[in-house]
């Protein structure tokens, strides 16, 4: 329920007095346990955010919202109330109490019209464009974390878990380049506190958009992120994909139908995965990915290279693995830029590569090349003295032991018969 002004209907005194001079002239209105403010939206399809008073992060968000509103002049409201942070609970309540005011006039005059005005801007459209999905989630992030030194606390350096994030601007990037869209399952393995799952889910409007933590401290302020950013594209009216943030390991049976099944863009930030976890993580997982799946990752997941019978067992022979655009400063853990890649599944790879060695000639180059391969494979390599040699009939002998020593005959081997005259 929207707080009744102090004065009746008069205009609020922080239009008038500072907020510094203001307890000279009244006294502040004390905190009452769980009293909240409504800010109603102004947006077509929009709707009312409520928040506690009690709870001192909300001032800054609430300030930061009708900053914006102001900054477009969707209302006409006086700037003097929004150039100070508000630093009193009397601040936020005038704030609000002043925009509800004008929020109810700019009602009545477009409540027939069923469109946002153009003087909206960027706001007035009904999906969020690049900027507005920025702004947004960014919001929802500083609402919820205040102090995101925490996460740098938490996790432990030089491990699989060390915390980084990769920046919108990049992430803009990779979805023009890949494509994603409305059709798209987009799953984030190690999301941390949600920020791209969210997003996505505003800017790409991927069909869903799914996020796995598995650290305790980053999962918990990842449902808050998702909870602010639930509420405030519901403030602007904003349509988005769906989206989920979920606490759990990845290699978790739990989530296997979800990335094997449903996902078409797997992102992993596995710039500081141990070797370990990526083997477990390709042989138990990545390599039962369907054809067309593409992987984005911070490292590449193998070296693309020609498919020989050395290497049509690895992973590399049902993936094809490139370089992605990309842009300066794109992660935060780094001031160098860090370049992305996409591995596409392509399982016919392999298939085709057995068609064509089955169809090769005996007398081809490749296949002479590939018999060579064959007999050599899994023998260890020999060179100089000490490799084994065979005696013209076919037996073996002993290998050299010094340059100036002779070679011994086989002992199977009948001592030379003396001829006589």
């Amino acid at each position: 329920m929207v707080p009744t002004p102090r004065r009746g209907n008069q205009p609020s005194t922080s239009s008038v007095i500072p907020a510094a001079e203001r307890s000279q002239v009244e006294e502040e209105r004390p905190l009452e346990r769980g009293e909240c403010v409504k800010i109603r939206s102004v947006f077509i399809r929009g709707c009312p955010l409520q928040m506690e008073l009690e709870d001192r992060k909300n001032w800054m968000t609430i300030a930061t919202l009708l900053r914006t509103i102001e900054s477009y002049r969707i209302l006409k409201l006086e700037r003097n109330c929004f150039e100070v942070d508000p630093t009193t609970a009397d601040d936020v309540r005038d704030m609000v109490e002043m925009y509800t005011r004008e929020q109810k006039v700019y009602s009545k005059l477009q409540k027939t019209n069923g469109i946002n005005p153009k003087h909206f801007g960027i706001w007035n459209l009904p999906e969020c464009n690049y900027k507005t999905a920025c702004n947004i989630v960014q919001t929802a992030v500083e609402h919820s974390i205040p102090n995101q030194q925490v996460l740098n606390k938490h996790y432990r350096p030089a491990t699989s878990e060390t915390y980084g994030e990769t920046n919108f601007c990049q992430m803009e990037s990779i979805c023009k380049e890949l494509k994603i869209g409305e059709n798209d399952v987009f799953v984030d393995l190690g999301s941390g506190v949600g920020q791209l799952v969210c997003f996505m889910s505003a800017y790409a409007r991927c069909k869903k958009s799914i996020g796995i933590e598995l650290s305790q401290q980053p999962a918990e302020f990842a449902a808050k992120v998702g909870n602010g950013y639930k509420c405030l594209m519901k403030f602007f009216g904003k349509r988005a994909g769906h989206f989920e943030l979920h606490r759990g390991d990845m290699l978790d049976n739990r989530f296997r139908q979800l990335i094997l099944q449903e996902a078409t863009v797997i992102f992993i930030n596995n710039f500081a995965f141990s070797p370990s976890l990526m083997l477990r993580l390709k042989e138990n997982l990545l390599s039962y990915l369907g054809n067309g799946v593409r992987i984005v990752t911070t490292k590449a997941l193998e070296k693309s290279v020609d498919l020989n019978e050395r290497s049509a067992d690895g992973f590399n022979s049902i993936s094809d693995t490139r370089e992605l655009r990309s842009l300066p400063d794109n992660v935060s853990w780094s001031s160098s830029t860090v370049q992305f890649y996409c591995t596409t599944m392509n399982v016919d790879k392999l298939f085709k590569y057995h068609e064509e060695r089955r169809r090769r000639p005996s007398g081809s180059p490749e296949y002479q090349e590939e018999q060579v391969e064959r007999r050599t494979r899994g023998r260890p390599r020999t060179s100089g003295y000490n490799s084994p040699s065979t005696s013209a009939g076919g037996k073996r002998v002993r290998p050299i032991q010094m340059e100036d020593e002779c070679l011994e005959q086989d002992s199977e081997e009948e001592p030379p018969v003396k001829r006589t005259e």
